[in-house]
């Protein structure tokens, strides 16, 4: 999952602190691994899909004796592994909540075979670790919450003006917009947030609503969003599909825009609103899940269930020049409290505590 959004980020910040603390033998596509720059010990390249049946023999059968296996997700296989210790991570329990049927049947059986077959759950947020209690009854003492970090260097990017107006013409960006960062899968919200922008766009009349991230190619992509933008012309003419773009790009796009919108009904952690207060923009987020633990002060905080108070939000962030300095100010400051530094010494620590027990 080195290349997928959340847990690939998760996972290319953490690996290169990992690997030359211990000896890593990673599990996966070798040229994927050594894209990322990532040189572990050993690479063990794995053919199975995730979420596969095929996973849950092929893994076994190719790991050997080992002290620590750790999962980075929380599809651990259902045959044993020969290893002394297992950790997971558990970044959220969002599939068991929002998804129905096989899929919410195959989600609750992994995660509960993770938390049964692990030492230590790791997990990203207060908010996770109560939802994992809660629906699971697990011992609270079983799981250790860790935080993801901010790569501050890559979201600190060029104030330079000329630059900014070359990356403006190259995406041929307009002058003004809100943008979102993310998939759009159904608890992402976008169905209501693109009906608030509607709303918003009656008073302004030159702002647009960019789209970061992968959608058509989605499974779990939320079909009502993807059929709205593309048949209603009203909407297909003022919401822009970026799809994906480079990762060194994306901190330009952030510092672009007038405001980042982060809708979420339900997030384990939530990187965008830190990226965007890193890069001094605005956020306007849900009030929901773990949004207000990662971005506390720093973010305005709106009912995602509502597109009116969505509307009114962006509205007011957008009009309010003193609302909107003081956000990114606090936002600035928010940032400082993450490091993926930080976040590789919290797992490192308690690896070395289950290697001594």
């Amino acid at each position: 999952m080195i290349s997928y959004s959340g847990i690939g980020t998760y996972l290319q910040n953490l690996l290169p602190f990992i690997t030359k603390e211990f000896k890593t033998i990673l599990l996966g596509n070798k040229k994927e691994i050594e894209y990322y720059s990532i040189r572990p010990f050993k690479i063990i390249n794995i053919n199975s899909r995730i979420y596969s049946i095929c996973e849950h023999i092929e893994l076994p059968l190719k790991i050997r004796r080992t002290d620590i296996y750790w999962s980075p997700h929380y599809v651990l296989p259902l045959i044993n592994i020969r290893s002394n210790v297992i950790v997971s991570t558990v970044h959220d329990i969002n599939h068991v909540i929002f998804t129905k049927g096989i899929k919410r049947l195959y989600s609750k059986i992994m995660i509960s075979n993770a938390l049964r077959k692990s030492e230590k759950i790791i997990t990203v947020s207060n908010f996770s670790k109560g939802e994992m209690i809660k629906y699971f009854n697990v011992s609270e003492k079983k799981i250790v919450t860790i935080y993801n970090g901010i790569d501050r260097k890559l979201f600190q990017c060029s104030k330079n003006d000329q630059f900014l107006q070359k990356i403006k013409k190259k995406y041929k960006l307009p002058e003004r917009f809100i943008l979102y960062v993310g998939s759009v899968k159904p608890h992402k919200n976008l169905y209501r947030a693109v009906l608030a922008f509607m709303r918003l766009v009656k008073d302004y009349n030159d702002l647009y609503f960019i789209i970061i991230g992968k959608s058509d190619e989605l499974i779990t992509s939320d079909k009502r969003v993807l059929d709205m933008i593309h048949n209603d012309n009203r909407i297909k003419n003022r919401v822009i599909l970026q799809g994906i773009i480079e990762k060194n790009i994306l901190p330009y796009f952030y510092k672009l825009s007038d405001l980042l919108l982060f809708p979420s009904l339900y997030e384990g952690f939530g990187l965008p609103p830190l990226e965007a207060m890193a890069c001094g923009t605005p956020v306007v987020a849900s009030k929901l899940s773990s949004i207000p633990e990662v971005c506390g002060d720093a973010a305005y905080y709106v009912d995602p269930y509502s597109e009116e108070d969505i509307a009114d939000g962006c509205h007011n962030v957008l009009s309010d020049n003193v609302l909107k300095s003081n956000l990114i100010k606090k936002g600035l400051q928010r940032v400082m409290k993450f490091d993926w530094w930080k976040s590789a010494e919290k797992h490192m620590k308690l690896f070395k505590s289950l290697l001594n027990e």
